[in-house]
């Protein structure tokens, strides 16, 4: 489906009309999918995007590591400087890795690009050191 057509579909959705009723049960030529579902999956998307940038907030700028991991869910872990699952081993690296332990409080994060695919985040961002203006960016 083109993202024309998707973003048509969703104003429509959005600006009140009766468009609804006929839309919940049409199916989106060649998704297999509803509008409904469609707009469900985007929503679902912008959460996820949403949550990804909290939980990095809480985690590496603002330390928090109590916070984030109500955020983690069933967390598994894919760096290999990391033995273990959950939130114990990664504020361990956090904690002690000379890379991480260093870093002051503080640093805010915004996202350069986001970007959502289900469940799947991408996050390239740029920070902020606390007394700083200038904002590096970083890909993660």
């Amino acid at each position: 489906m083109k993202k024309n057509v998707l973003v048509a579909f969703i104003l429509l959705l959005f600006m009140g009309t009766n468009f609804t009723s006929f839309a919940q049960d049409s199916m989106v030529k060649g998704t297999g999918m509803t509008v409904d579902k469609i707009v469900a999956e985007k929503l679902k998307e912008e959460r996820n995007k949403q949550n990804v940038l909290e939980f990095f907030q809480l985690l590496m700028g603002d330390h928090d590591y109590e916070a984030a991991e109500k955020y983690m869910g069933e967390y598994i872990q894919h760096d290999t400087r990391v033995v273990g699952n959950g939130m114990p081993p990664l504020k361990e690296l956090l904690t002690t890795s000379p890379q991480f332990k260093n870093r002051p409080k503080g640093i805010k994060f915004k996202p350069a690009y986001i970007l959502a695919d289900g469940d799947f985040v991408y996050m390239q961002n740029r920070k902020k050191l606390p007394g700083k203006k200038v904002l590096i960016q970083h890909t993660f």
